[in-house]
């Protein structure tokens, strides 16, 4: 497993530009207000240049403005530099999804800033709302995230607000499956934290309705096989959340087990409820 350096001292970004005959001056020019904080610039080819800087802060800055940045008159890409490891690496890649719709690429940067630090983010917007992958620097990082995740959705989440690992292989022995959720129930503070009981999480979904069986699903993640266990064993067949729809739970060890569960998934209809006014379920908004 890669371990990442303390990513506060990297002090390098790359530049990437489609603008023909860029000199070094222009790039100064790009970047003069932080001029005095430039050590070096080196073009590495027509498209791409670094630039070093003498401390973490000032790239950081630049990183949450890129957006603003022309070269030339020109759009520029700016990037951190990171090492053929991390690049590869998805240890700490993460989704986020169904946020608010006045979130941009820079106020996500510097929101989650608060919690993390940040090695790459790749900003999305559109019919479908607010979508961003994250590439944080250590698990500690993604443990802040979580251990906060509740504060983050209100500030910056719509009701389908959500965090997920990004192209999860599901290889892990850790990975546990729980179906038939009642449809209205959601991720609120009393719902995480139920599961955040049996140990740490380090990944969190819970699906949308299943309309075959009018019910959610839950996919988590934890560190040890222990919270596995002990999770299964308190869920499995029992009507956790008082809807009158007993949980299925599993573990999961390969994309073909999460597909076949979900094959095998059945839902009881005599066992469907309404949710009607005066319902005092916590876990039903």
């Amino acid at each position: 497993m890669y371990t990442p350096y303390d990513f506060s001292t990297n002090h390098t970004l790359v530049l990437s530009y489609s603008s023909n005959g860029v000199v070094i001056s222009d790039i100064e020019d790009t970047f003069l207000h932080y001029k005095p904080f430039i050590k070096e610039i080196s073009l590495r080819n027509n498209t791409m240049a670094y630039i070093e800087f003498i401390d973490h802060k000032t790239p950081l800055q630049i990183h949450i403005d890129r957006t603003s940045y022309k070269l030339k008159c020109d759009s520029v890409k700016i990037f951190w530099r990171l090492s053929k490891e991390e690049i590869i690496s998805e240890e700490f890649n993460y989704e986020f999804y169904g946020m608010s719709s006045a979130i941009t690429d820079k106020s996500i940067q510097e929101y989650l800033g608060k919690y993390a630090q940040i090695k790459s983010l790749n900003y999305t917007s559109g019919k479908r709302g607010v979508f961003s992958i994250i590439k944080f620097s250590s698990s500690e990082d993604v443990e802040n995230i979580f251990e906060n995740y509740f504060k983050i959705k209100d500030d910056i989440g719509t009701k389908k607000f959500g965090i997920k690992k990004h192209k999860h292989d599901m290889k892990s022995e850790f990975n546990v499956l729980v179906n038939n959720i009642h449809p209205d129930l959601v991720v609120n503070s009393e719902f995480f934290q139920f599961f955040r009981s049996f140990g740490k999480i380090v990944n969190f979904y819970l699906t949308e309705i299943n309309e075959t069986y009018n019910a959610k699903s839950l996919y988590v993640e934890y560190t040890n096989k222990k919270n596995v266990k002990t999770l299964i064993k308190n869920v499995n067949g029992k009507d956790v959340f008082g809807c009158d729809m007993p949980l299925s739970a599993c573990s999961l060890t390969s994309k073909n087990d999460y597909y076949e569960q979900k094959k095998k998934t059945s839902h009881d209809e005599s066992k469907r409820i309404i949710k009607t006014e005066d319902t005092d379920n916590l876990f039903i908004q």
